[in-house]
C-alpha cells in the first residue's frame, strides 16, 4: 500500500513593503519645524535688539533734560551778588573795649575807642551809645549810656554821646553806686551819624578788670 505524503499547505505570506517615504517625510517635517524654531529665535533676537535700542534711545533725552537743571542753578548764585553789593563798608570801628571797676569808690568805668576807617580828610561827626546787658530778656533791666530810650532793644539814633573825629576818639562812661557790677555779661556799642544813621553795631563780652 502506497504511503501518501502530503506536504503542508504553503500559504504565501504577505510582508508589508517598507518604503522610505514615511521616514523622509518625518525628516522633512522635523527639518521644517527646526527652521520655524530658528526663525522664531531670529525674530526674538531682533525684538530684543530693537527693545535695547529703544531703551538706549530713551535714556539720551534724560541726559539732555539734565542740562537745563544745571542752568537753572546759575541765577541763584547771581542773586547773592546784589546782597553783597548792598553791604556798605563801615567807615568807623570800635576797638579797645574795656570795663574797669573801682571797688573803693564803687565806680564802673566803660571805655572804648572809635576809629575812623576812611582815607578822606573830612571829619566824621555823630554820637555813640553803650548798652550793658545781662541774660534777662527784659530791656528795662539793662543800662543805657548815656540815658536814652530803646526801641526793640536798640537806641533811636537821635541821642547819645557826641563825637567828632579825624582819626580816633576815646569814649569813657562811668556808673556810680552800682549795686552789683557782675550782673552784666555783654555790652553792645552803637555808633550813629549826625543824621541818626546807624554806622556800626558791635557786641563785646564784659570782663571786669579791677583798678
Amino acid at each position: 500500500m502506497a504511503r501518501v505524503i502530503t506536504s503542508p499547505l504553503r500559504v504565501p505570506l504577505t510582508v508589508p513593503l517598507i518604503t522610505s517615504f514615511p521616514f523622509q517625510e518625518k525628516v522633512r517635517f522635523l527639518k521644517n519645524k527646526n527652521d520655524i524654531l530658528m526663525a522664531g529665535l531670529v525674530i526674538s533676537e531682533s525684538k530684543v535688539n530693537e527693545n535695547s535700542t529703544k531703551k538706549q534711545a530713551d535714556k539720551k533725552p534724560a541726559l539732555a533734560d539734565e542740562k537745563p537743571a544745571l542752568a537753572d542753578e546759575k541765577p541763584a548764585l547771581a542773586d547773592e551778588k546784589p546782597a553783597l553789593a548792598d553791604e556798605k563798608p563801615a567807615i568807623v570801628s570800635v576797638d579797645n573795649f574795656n570795663v574797669y571797676y573801682d571797688k573803693n569808690n564803687n565806680i564802673l568805668n566803660i571805655q572804648y575807642v572809635i576809629v575812623k576807617k576812611t582815607s578822606f580828610n573830612e571829619k566824621i561827626a555823630g554820637h555813640t551809645v553803650a548798652v550793658l546787658k545781662n541774660n534777662v530778656v527784659n530791656q528795662n533791666e539793662w543800662i543805657v549810656l548815656p540815658q536814652s530810650d530803646l526801641i526793640k532793644g536798640k537806641p533811636s539814633g537821635k541821642t547819645g554821646q557826641r563825637f567828632i573825629i579825624s582819626n580816633l576818639k576815646k569814649v569813657n562812661f562811668k556808673i556810680t553806686q552800682i549795686a552789683n557790677p557782675n550782673q552784666f555779661n555783654k555790652a553792645t556799642i552803637f555808633v550813629f551819624s549826625k543824621k541818626g544813621e546807624l554806622l556800626l553795631e558791635k557786641d563785646f563780652p564784659i570782663l571786669i578788670k579791677g583798678i
